[in-house]
């Protein structure tokens, strides 16, 4: 496939999460779902992830992709040790650079030569582990940053190729479509979606939206909107400046329950529990 520079220059290519060090949550079983595609080198284990039914065993020296909105089980020997680097990659029309269905893992030399690259991102981490939005740098080491990710990320691209997963259309989009997922994105809200407004500002019902998001990113509208409202209530939660029922308020929830049980369903852990987290 080939690109114009436009389309390039278009997408969006960023680091949302980076961590190395022990993982915290040591022998317990963790139910997530992350609206980003997330890669892990596991540098000490083991590790075992459980997702539709299957079982993966992970060793030490292992990497894996994860799709982007993907729902997965795992748990970790306590001590283990995990290099981990989850990122966006969407084309203007808010299609995913990448589409595959379940996670890709190897060892070996790509292994390696990946967990090198990681290591050049993680050496801006103040601490072991830092959210993008949250990261603050000196202007000459955000280039730095990027430009160590970007080489992160063609290594990664490269090894995609040869496991057969190859770029997404960019092209592929609609304006009315494109248009209702920046609303989603930029303002997600709990409660039915709002199709009648869209209807009417759109022209476009429920049955052709949903099936413009299931050709464009392969998923309902529901699940995209749930995917932003987890990650904008995470970043919430990460600054701090809002008690649970003050959150639940802001993104529409009935009450400070129906906020707790939604996330708790969604990733397996309450709102709460990511702010001790985070302490």
């Amino acid at each position: 496939m080939e690109l114009s520079f436009q389309d390039f220059q278009m997408a969006a290519f960023a680091p949302t999460i980076a961590y190395r060090g022990e993982v915290s949550e040591g022998s317990r079983v963790m139910t997530t779902q992350l609206p980003h595609f997330t890669w892990w080198y596991l540098e000490r284990g083991p590790a075992r992830v459980t997702f539709s039914g299957r079982q993966i065993d992970l060793e030490p020296g292992t990497m894996i992709l994860f799709p982007r909105d993907f729902r997965r089980s795992h748990r970790f020997e306590a001590a283990s040790r995990l290099l981990s680097i989850s990122f966006e990659a969407f084309w203007a029309s808010s299609r995913p650079c990448f589409q595959f269905e379940y996670p890709i893992m190897t060892r070996g030399e790509s292994a390696e030569l990946l967990r090198r690259r990681a290591l050049g991102v993680c050496r801006f981490l103040k601490g072991e582990k830092f959210s993008a939005q949250t990261l603050k740098l000196a202007p000459e080491s955000w280039s730095q940053f990027y430009a160590a990710f970007l080489r992160w990320l063609s290594t990664l691209t490269d090894w995609l190729a040869t496991e057969g997963v190859e770029w997404a259309d960019a092209k592929a989009g609609d304006g009315r479509l494109e248009a209702i997922l920046g609303e989603l994105r930029d303002h997600p809200r709990a409660g039915p979606l709002p199709y009648p407004d869209w209807q009417r500002r759109y022209g476009c019902g429920r049955s052709q939206l949903d099936r413009l998001a299931m050709a464009i990113l392969g998923n309902t509208l529901r699940a995209y909107r749930d995917r932003q409202l987890i990650e904008s209530v995470r970043l919430r939660v990460q600054r701090g400046d809002a008690s649970m029922k003050e959150l639940a308020a802001e993104y529409g929830f009935t009450d400070n329950t129906h906020f707790s049980r939604w996330m708790r369903r969604q990733t397996g852990v309450s709102p709460s529990q990511w702010r001790v987290e985070q302490v």
